[in-house]
């Protein structure tokens, strides 16, 4: 990324955000095993999806080979669905949340 970089942004309420990303892993895997989606403002502004932990073992360790882990990388799994979301690489894509009293999601996808 540079500064000549032009990018599209979506503002996209919370609630949708979660939504469309439990949508999307539905539509890769066939079930949605999201756990949970937080934004922890500890960090800045990331967001984190979590899968189920109690899945059946093959399946996780299939998916964090896809996806890598959260533990290690904690954004890797909400920008590989937003990148299928926007039809865009995964390089493409940025973030900026604010969990606050009216939660939204910037996403920014570069043109």
């Amino acid at each position: 990324m540079n500064g000549s970089d032009v990018f599209q942004v979506y503002e996209v309420p919370w609630n949708d955000f979660t939504d469309a990303l439990r949508s999307e892993m539905k539509e890769q895997i066939g079930a949605d095993i999201v756990d949970r989606i937080v934004c922890d403002l500890e960090d800045g502004f990331e967001v984190y999806t979590y899968i189920q932990g109690d899945l059946d073992f093959d399946l996780k360790d299939a998916l964090e080979r896809k996806y890598g882990t959260d533990a290690a990388l904690p954004n890797v799994l909400t920008v590989m669905l937003l990148s299928e979301i926007y039809n865009t690489p995964e390089e493409n894509i940025r973030l900026h949340a604010d969990h606050k009293q009216n939660p939204v999601v910037e996403v920014y996808v570069k043109q």
